[in-house]
């Protein structure tokens, strides 16, 4: 796990102020790898490359990056773990190959030498962003892993194209952080995050999950940036095609699979642990790997003093069960509270989902134990884990058929009062998969509260699945922007802002694989949730463990907004409102009030409005 960043100068060549200016981009996510600092400029002197180092595999110095090829034709800079390098490393040793060192980054170096750059990718099995310069083509090729696990943004600024792991690094391109992308503020507020392939800023792009793109110096100041190809290299549906798996050998394979996924991932040269929060997600991948542990296997879980948020005690019945070395932390509502400005100010964008408060404070406390933990993310998005889906089928079931012009003739009378408006105002558009899945997964922005058109950049309609039913199109929604573009840069944020490197089982090709090639019903039994994964984790410990409402890692939002002893509110508010060119500070104001006032939960809203100004103005963090 690192921090990779580069820059190639556009016309003519690299100087002492490029050079500088990558070191100053480095500098700025030395959190993701505080181990130690490559640099690299290609012989030509149109490239340059940057590394920051978080040893996990192989810690000696040979596997140092920037990291070149012995003929010099090919340098990588990569940030992540190919979990399946040992199968690679034979395949590269039986086709003539030598290795210098034990890392996964030469082997991902030989292989692109004896495959090429697609052919390895394709055969890579873990989370990545890679940067490859091509000497032979001068062409820098970036990828992206299949999930989205490990961040990668790219741009054009100044005669330069650069890239970096996260746009804290891009502070030092200069002009950059004065080009707000108003499509993109009104991404944000709309889904709390803001959505790919746009960031915050104009002029740069986050390279999709899955993608990859290749830039030539050579024809650099032919084409503009927004017309740089960008193609996927593999989608988990492809698998869809395969034949489907016999449903009495279903539960056996899901078991191998797992487990074989689990194992290569416990790989690691420095100590390694798990996030256990109870559910069923991190249960069942603790389970996987105490059974193919020596020894007790570390697990990790914090909880709250305030009993509607804390999930610890059922933690440790489950790590009691499974015979863990089980470590508790107990913080107090109050410590949450003073990290409310200090977190979000961290986040490299404008990031709305307040469970990234408790996240940080996790990985805080788990990286004073170890350098490594796994987690369940993904279980809910790849096998049916959201309440919401048993939601979008009731809806579906009530109006699918009902004639498009009975609904609008609803919508019709409804718009007369401002509660049929907010009741039934957009009905016929939830005939279509993307209008529920909006309906039921985003945010409703208040009337005048943006002081800009309204652009949906979501790209939802491009990630439509032909003959796919109802819930497995919404689960490849999920798939394909809330884990991507929230749940795994929560994760990928929180540990990296502590040095901790995170693992994803779930998350790994053949689980995808497999998942794909389910039948809905054992995803979406009934009303059972993510069915095969509870039957799964029957084996492992009884159900009366891990069979309980799910209280998720969230925060007491409302009370925040509501008590005024929370003095930094008003601070926040008051310090950046007045002056924030995007939004009206009358309609926030009033909205504010109207939550005190217990007239309306604008909880929600009023936190994503709080990130936004502390993202604008983090000279306000404490």
């Amino acid at each position: 796990m690192c921090g990779i960043a580069g820059l190639i100068q556009i016309n003519g060549n690299v100087n002492v102020r490029s050079e500088e200016i990558l070191r100053r981009m480095c500098t700025n996510i030395q959190h993701r790898g505080p181990d130690g600092a490559g640099y690299w400029k290609n012989p030509g002197g149109k490239a340059l490359l940057g590394h920051r180092r978080l040893s996990i595999i192989d810690l000696s110095e040979a596997a140092a990056q920037p990291m070149e090829s012995p003929a010099g034709r090919y340098t990588i800079v990569f940030n992540g773990e190919i979990y399946n390098y040992l199968e690679l490393k034979k395949e590269l040793l039986a086709a003539g190959a030598r290795f210098t060192t034990q890392s996964d980054t030469e082997v991902i170096l030989k292989g692109i030498e004896t495959w090429g750059i697609t052919p390895t990718v394709q055969r890579l099995m873990g989370m990545f962003a890679i940067a490859v310069w091509d000497e032979s083509a001068q062409e820098l090729t970036l990828i992206r892993d299949y999930a989205g696990e490990k961040p990668l943004y790219y741009g054009i600024r100044n005669g330069m194209f650069f890239f970096a792991s996260e746009l804290n690094a891009l502070d030092n391109i200069p002009e950059l952080s004065s080009t707000i992308d108003p499509r993109s503020v009104y991404g944000f507020f709309r889904y709390s995050y803001v959505p790919a392939p746009g960031s915050i800023y104009k002029d740069t792009f986050k390279l999709l999950p899955g993608h990859y793109l290749t830039y030539n110096a050579a024809i650099a100041d032919k084409f503009p940036l927004s017309e740089i190809p960008v193609h996927p290299y593999w989608n988990h549906l492809q698998e869809a095609q395969e034949p489907l798996i016999d449903k009495q050998d279903v539960l056996p394979v899901f078991n191998e699979t797992l487990e074989k996924v689990v194992q290569q991932q416990m790989i690691s040269d420095v100590p390694l642990g798990a996030f256990l929060s109870g559910g069923i997600d991190s249960s069942l991948i603790v389970a996987i790997m105490q059974k193919n542990a020596s020894r007790k296997i570390n697990t990790y879980t914090i909880g709250f003093d305030n009993p509607d948020f804390n999930e610890a005690p059922f933690a440790k019945n489950v790590a009691r069960h499974i015979g863990t070395d089980h470590h508790e932390y107990l913080f107090s509502t109050r410590e949450l509270d003073e990290l409310a400005v200090s977190v979000p100010a961290q986040f490299d964008e404008p990031f709305g989902d307040s469970s990234q408060i408790p996240t940080f404070l996790l990985s805080r406390f788990v990286r004073k134990h170890v350098t490594v933990s796994l987690s369940g993310d993904g279980g809910d998005e790849v096998f049916g884990g959201y309440k919401k889906y048993l939601r979008a089928r009731e809806i579906h079931q009530r109006i699918g058929n009902v004639p498009t012009a009975m609904l609008k003739s609803i919508e019709l009378v409804a718009s007369l009062t401002p509660a049929g408006r907010k009741k039934y105002g957009q009905l016929s558009g939830l005939k279509s998969p993307e209008g529920l899945y909006g309906k039921l997964s985003c945010n409703p922005i208040p009337a005048g509260l943006l002081n800009i058109r309204a652009e949906d950049g979501s790209q939802l309609a491009k990630h439509g699945v032909p003959g796919a039913t109802l819930l497995d199109q919404f689960m490849y929604f999920d798939f394909k922007t809330y884990l991507p573009d929230d749940i795994l840069v929560k994760v990928d944020r929180s540990a990296m802002a502590n040095s901790l490197e995170t693992r994803a089982p779930f998350l790994d090709k053949r689980i995808l694989a497999f998942s794909a090639r389910l039948p809905l019903s054992e995803k979406v039994n009934g009303n059972s949730l993510k069915h095969i994964t509870r039957q799964l984790l029957s084996r492992y410990m009884p159900a009366e463990l891990y069979e309980r409402p799910k209280k998720g890692f969230s925060v007491p939002l409302k009370e925040w907004f509501r008590n005024p002893e929370y003095t930094f509110i008003d601070e926040v508010f008051n310090a950046a409102g007045p002056k924030d060119e995007f939004l009206q500070y009358n309609v926030v104001c009033r909205l504010l009030q109207d939550h005190r006032a217990g007239k309306e939960d604008h909880s929600n809203l009023l936190w994503n409005i709080f990130v936004w100004y502390v993202w604008r103005n983090r000279s306000l963090v404490r």
